[in-house]
């Protein structure tokens, strides 16, 4: 979408882009979900409003997807939109390079001068973006989980500071912590596959 945005940019993909973004960033979550839950749930039946699965009942691949898609839609909009934006914004400064007119200038095909050699280079500043994101998945958990009435991490630390459990939350704030190390190293190790100027470091 970031780049689909940037290569359209000030056409009507560009602006539908841009206003799913901004309204991905500025509706707060749980309110989304609730509205999400009106829509989808009650008004149209077509998905379940909570729970992980039909309970009493054997395994359903699609039960099981169908209790998955609101949630997810809803961790994806607290993300997606600011990877959006950087991507396109990355994408129209690499774009306007000098380099990339060169290879244009070769006879490259279009989709290997965006694909291969602006996006390659577009996504340094994004991959770092969605390292510092995904640990902030565990925060969106939080309401995620009480809309949706999952029992997730979310809901165990909730939990565990109403009942005074302080080892219990020690424990999940040093496996949360782990978790953004463990971000952090992946985003350096996709940054010596993507820019080889880190090889050489």
């Amino acid at each position: 979408m970031g780049v689909l945005s940037a290569i359209k940019r000030g056409k009507a993909q560009d602006h539908i882009i841009n206003f799913m973004s901004v309204i991905g960033l500025s509706v707060p979550a749980f309110w989304l979900g609730l509205m999400l839950i009106l829509l989808f749930s009650i008004t149209l039946g077509w998905l379940p409003s909570s729970g992980v699965g039909s309970r009493g009942a054997d395994f359903d691949l699609w039960g099981w997807i169908s209790h998955l898609i609101l949630p997810v839609l809803i961790l994806t909009t607290t993300v997606l939109p600011n990877i959006v934006r950087f991507t396109r914004s990355s994408m129209l400064e690499v774009i306007s390079q000098n380099y990339i007119r060169t290879v244009r200038a070769k006879g490259a095909k279009e989709s290997i001068v965006l694909y291969v050699h602006a996006l390659r280079n577009a996504l340094i500043p994004v991959v770092t973006i969605i390292g510092v994101l995904i640990p902030r998945l565990l925060s969106g958990a939080v309401i995620t989980e009480a809309i949706f009435g999952w029992t997730g991490i979310g809901t165990l630390i909730i939990e565990a500071a109403r009942g005074r459990d302080y080892p219990l939350v020690m424990g999940v704030t040093v496996m949360i912590t782990i978790v953004v190390v463990v971000c952090n190293l992946f985003v350096d190790l996709v940054y010596s596959r993507i820019d080889p100027r880190v090889k050489n470091v």
